[in-house]
């Protein structure tokens, strides 16, 4: 849909989400403040994938590095905003703060106009372009209809010829009307199925299946989502169950992300110069992270668990940034649109997964066990990501002879 969509739409979905945030500020009850979050997420969903969506096409050489630098924009956030936000809600209250916050990201609507309109390709018109889709489904309806009518014409029965002639007896007229349901049936059934199927293309799902290594590679960005978002939420927690006061455990946040920041940047240097592939790179951070996880419970020296964290930071930075970059580099051009929005599908349902994840075996267990449990969720990406990585140099290979 935001292939279609022009930039003053953009625009204004980008302003609605901050007067969402500001509007939150003055909520009074639950219901509106759930509504009002929902909607600023949602636009700011649509501002980010326009955004990368546009540096695919502008960016055709270092993407890796390009899109490493920008989303180290979100490392950083996590070191500034926390300390920011809280000085706001010590000054303003957390009705001040949200409304504070709101007005910043009204930054995006600045960025949208700057990237302009994408540029129209061969000479095609846009509103062309964006009435494309509606008159193939058009004709798909049509054309079923057409099948549905000049189909119960044609293939009518002997006995259907002999009931209308009244010639066939009752119990005759009994199996030509069965038999006749079963045809409406099948028909039926066929219809949805077409329908299903040309939904299914429109909406680019039908890359899971034309391109099947892309449904191992999803569910893998579902699995870093949750890895890393875990890790985010016990950076602090689990610094102050090894027995490090609060103003020290901090620490572990601020070297997390000094890694991730490093990690998302250091990506592109490598990938870039092909030195290695997105998904190599992503299976050697996965086994780094492993090793990482498990051998935290280990240790309760300060130093070495500052260290562990910078390590985290920087495979979980890389792998962040990685996601986007294997769409990049493994899908087609022009399914890129599709192939990334199926990687924010499956890395948005980690996040909360990752929360839901991280909450339960931590209370029902110890944070020892949990970052064990994270541990083994590396390992089997790993796996899963090494199989994976076979077929694809396997089918280029071959592809490549032919």
């Amino acid at each position: 849909m935001l292939q279609y969509m022009r930039v003053k739409y953009l625009f204004l979905i980008s302003v609605v989400g901050s007067f969402s945030l500001v509007c939150l500020s003055l909520s009074s009850n639950a219901t509106a403040f759930g509504v009002l979050a929902l909607l600023a997420g949602v636009c700011y969903a649509f501002v980010f994938v326009y955004m990368v969506l546009r540096m695919c096409e502008k960016v055709v050489d270092g993407f890796a590095l390009a899109y490493g630098i920008v989303n180290a924009g979100t490392a950083v956030g996590m070191m500034v905003l926390p300390i920011f936000t809280e000085f706001l809600h010590r000054t303003y209250g957390w009705r001040g703060t949200v409304a504070i916050l709101g007005a910043i990201s009204l930054h995006t609507s600045i960025l949208v106009l700057w990237m302009g309109e994408p540029a129209a390709k061969d000479g095609v018109d846009s509103q062309d372009v964006r009435r494309q889709p509606e008159e193939h489904i058009s004709a798909v309806i049509l054309n079923e209809e057409h099948n549905v009518s000049s189909g119960s014409d044609v293939e009518q029965s002997p006995l259907e010829h002999l009931l209308d002639r009244g010639t066939v007896s009752s119990l005759d007229r009994t199996q030509v009307r069965l038999e006749s349901l079963q045809y409406v049936c099948s028909k039926l059934c066929s219809n949805i199925t077409g329908c299903l199927h040309e939904t299914w293309k429109h909406f680019g799902l039908s890359i899971l299946t034309e391109l099947p290594y892309t449904l191992v590679l999803n569910a893998g960005f579902l699995v870093i989502s949750l890895v890393n978002t875990a890790w985010v939420i016990y950076l602090i927690p689990h610094g102050v169950s090894k027995g490090f006061p609060l103003s020290q455990a901090v620490f572990l946040a601020l070297y997390g992300s000094i890694g991730q920041c490093i990690g998302r940047v250091g990506q592109g240097l490598l990938v870039d110069r092909n030195w290695v592939t997105s998904v190599e790179l992503t299976i050697i951070c996965s086994i780094v992270g492993a090793f990482t996880l498990c051998l935290d419970p280990l240790f309760h020296n300060f130093e070495i668990i500052c260290t562990l964290a910078f390590i985290g930071g920087l495979v979980n930075g890389a792998r962040v940034s990685l996601t986007v970059v294997i769409v990049k580099q493994f899908i087609p051009r022009e399914r890129f649109k599709h192939g990334y929005s199926l990687n924010c599908l499956f890395f948005g349902v980690g996040e909360p997964l990752g929360g839901i994840v991280a909450g339960y075996v931590a209370n029902a267990f110890s944070f020892d066990i949990a970052y064990e449990v994270l541990g083994s969720f590396e390992i089997l990406l790993s796996f899963a990501l090494i199989t994976t990585n076979y077929f694809i140099t396997r089918t280029d290979t071959t592809t490549d002879d032919i």
